[in-house]
């Protein structure tokens, strides 16, 4: 699984808008069931959506990774790590 988000920069000022997107490289989209972490915390999912966008605060800096479950069944797939900082 690839991780990937828009735009790439190395600092992100706050109010922007972050769009991480969660690709599985195997099935399709609507196969999996997505969640995206926050410094190995939850901070989105389960969602059939594989692209998450949202406005950053200063709370937003950490290590994102996304994991994907096949649906109807215990398989998961993990990402990549990105790391965002807020200022």
């Amino acid at each position: 699984a690839v991780l990937t988000f828009e735009p790439q920069r190395s600092i992100y000022y706050i109010g922007e808008y972050l769009t991480f997107k969660c690709d599985m490289r195997v099935g399709g989209t609507d196969d999996w069931e997505y969640i995206l972490y926050k410094s190995g915390d939850p901070f989105y999912g389960y969602y059939t959506n594989p692209v998450f966008s949202f406005p950053l605060d200063e709370h937003h800096s950490g290590d994102y990774q996304c994991c994907g479950r096949w649906k109807g069944s215990d398989h998961e797939k993990c990402s990549n790590r990105v790391s965002i900082n807020v200022s």
